[in-house]
């Protein structure tokens, strides 16, 4: 066991046990305890390891993982208006981009799934995360539209990876009880990088920075651009300090470094010896363990090696699109397509929203309007606001509206124009309302259960949606918008809650990520609609995208409970656990009722 914590996570030899080395700890208390005999699955065993120390570890390190993914979502839309004098782009190249980016996660999807099966969630993650960094890094020399695009479509494909694998390692790292809590945490740390990135760019992008050496130029955008590759790199090197999840040694046979695994948890959450853990075996349940043989340790790999793990991995994923799975890959890529539909659909034309809001306030501060009223008289109001500016009598007014002309045709050249206030207000605003309903849903999510917080959360956001289309000013769509952001962007986290143990071990991970394909799918699908006829036919995107989420919403009702042996029987939609796992938790029970475990997260 020592050698392994040495090999498989060397910081993490001596925090897992306090008190020395592994190996005198375990030693010291070797015959403290009487184990259980019969093998437990992986439920038992990981519920036997509590909440503490490791589980707040990892729950950062998936949360920063996460918050690199946010980062890089959102960057295009701060550093583009100051990349647009650079390269010259025009507004379709700069919609491109955006593109790309999108593109090269659904291309690399099903990639990082196998490989996540295949080899292991740490070893995918860490290379995808440093592999990110350094494309980021080096995008920042480009020179070119071509390579800046190129570029940004192999950060997409990279980060893509870690964050369809957060969720899913943290929830093999913690007990089934508290998955969903630990999700919507993780969840939050998405918001906490929306707030993050206009902070950033109001302090970086308006800086006069510009070096020209060797035919590169390196800019104010370029530096933000940098900065991102920090988190990157930092949440790398934690993921390094932590061990393989044991469900996934679990599921490769390796169920002595599994249990090595485990006990390292238990010890470090509880603060007991090592010795205490009343697992004594681990046995994988039923169809889990079919082909699967006990091995002591890792195979070593090579390329023909990885290529025929991935080649066999690819054909045991199939089993996700053939019965009894096939329900559970069908309902959660629904849900997750519905959600995303409605999330990217309506969150990303936002900012236009408010834009026209503003313009039309601005033309006629005392007429109110709605957004489908303001959708079609939207190319007269534009029209009229130009004429404004032309027919300008006072000589005075005419040199201010020159002025603003020159300041507007040169914003996309300057960084200092690239940030505008008010957006970065709206933005804080929404992102606060976001982080709320994080901390909110997180502290409810125990007691309301796995599939009834997605469905309030996306009924109510579906509402909300449905009313945008009766707002009439600005601060109501600031208000709706806030709260339809919140609640939808938590009910993501919670369906990624359960999406990590609905799906059989070996092909969780390709499961997950075939889940997070479809809600790409369902983004760029509501983008096309939203766009194609918010201003031709405004009620028709707005109800689609409310009826689309409470749909979802409806869905969650028939969500599985977590993948079991197929001999478990299911009594009113709860799982009944067979004899030899009722056996374990009632002397793990027993045998825990004098720890005193460790204050709990705020969950």
């Amino acid at each position: 066991m020592e050698a392994f914590m040495q090999v498989a996570c060397p910081p993490c030899a001596t925090r897992f046990y306090p008190e020395g080395t592994p190996t005198h700890r375990i030693r010291r208390h070797e015959k403290a305890n009487v184990k259980s005999d019969a093998a437990a699955d992986f439920e038992t065993a990981i519920d036997a390891t509590g909440c503490g120390l490791f589980s707040y570890g990892i729950l950062v390190t998936a949360g920063l993982i996460f918050l690199t993914s946010g980062l890089q979502n959102g960057i295009n839309a701060y550093i583009l208006p100051a990349a647009k004098c650079d390269f010259d782009l025009s507004s379709a190249q700069m919609g491109a981009l955006n593109a790309f980016f999108l593109a090269g996660g659904m291309v690399s999807s099903y990639v990082w799934g196998i490989l996540g099966d295949a080899l292991g969630r740490r070893p995918v993650m860490v290379f995808a995360l440093v592999a990110d960094a350094l494309c980021t890094l080096c995008s920042t020399l480009s020179q070119s539209y071509a390579s800046f695009a190129a570029f940004r479509f192999v950060s997409g494909a990279l980060i893509g990876g870690p964050a369809s694998l957060a969720f899913l390692y943290v929830g093999e790292f913690v007990p089934a009880r508290k998955r969903t809590s630990y999700s919507l945490i993780v969840g939050g740390f998405w918001t906490v990088s929306w707030i993050i990135l206009p902070g950033l760019a109001w302090l970086v992008l308006p800086q006069p920075w510009e070096v020209r050496a060797l035919g590169l130029t390196f800019n104010s955008w370029r530096v933000m651009l940098s900065l991102i590759a920090a988190p990157t790199l930092v949440s790398a090197a934690l993921a390094m300090r932590f061990p393989e999840t044991p469900k996934f040694l679990m599921s490769q046979g390796r169920l002595k470094e599994a249990l090595a695994v485990l006990t390292g948890i238990y010890v470090t959450n509880t603060g007991r010896a090592g010795d205490e853990y009343p697992i004594a075996s681990l046995a994988l349940a039923g169809d889990d363990s079919a082909g699967v043989a006990e091995v002591d340790a890792a195979p070593e790999l090579s390329v023909k090696s990885v290529a025929a793990v991935a080649r066999r991995k690819l054909s045991e994923a199939m089993t996700l699109f053939r019965v009894p799975v096939l329900a559970r890959t069908a309902l959660v890529c629904a849900i997750v397509f519905a959600n995303m539909f409605s999330y990217y659909g309506l969150v990303l034309w936002l900012p236009e929203l408010f834009n026209r809001f503003e313009v039309h306030y601005a033309l006629h501060p005392d007429q109110t309007t709605t957004v489908c009223q303001l959708s079609q008289t939207w190319a007269a109001e534009q029209v009229e606001m130009q004429q404004m500016k032309m027919n300008s009598t006072s000589i005075e007014a005419a040199e201010q509206n020159l002025t603003d002309a020159a300041n507007a045709t040169s914003a996309g050249c300057n960084a200092a124009e690239a940030v505008n206030e008010a957006v970065f207000l709206k933005t804080l605003i929404i992102s606060g309302v976001c982080l709320v309903a994080n901390v909110v849903a997180a502290l409810l999510a125990p007691a309301v259960g796995r599939r009834a917080l997605p469905l309030v959360l996306n009924v109510a956001s579906g509402a909300l949606a449905a009313a945008i289309y009766f707002v009439d000013s600005t601060t109501g769509n600031l208000v709706v918008a806030s709260l339809f952001q919140a609640l939808v962007g938590n009910a993501n986290t919670a369906i990624n809650g359960f999406m990590v143990d609905i799906f059989p071990p070996r092909v969780s991970a390709f499961g997950v990520c075939s889940a997070i394909l479809a809600g790409r799918v369902g983004a760029a699908v509501s983008n096309l609609v939203l766009g194609s006829l918010l201003d031709i036919s405004c009620e028709v995107p707005i109800f689609l995208i409310a009826g689309t989420v409470i749909v979802g919403g409806v869905l969650c009702i028939f969500v599985q409970p977590p993948w079991s042996n197929p001999k478990d029987e299911e009594v009113n939609g709860s799982m009944v656990l067979p004899a030899s796992r009722q056996e374990h938790q009632q002397k793990s029970s027993a045998h825990l009722t004098d720890v005193q475990e460790p204050a709990a997260l705020p969950v």
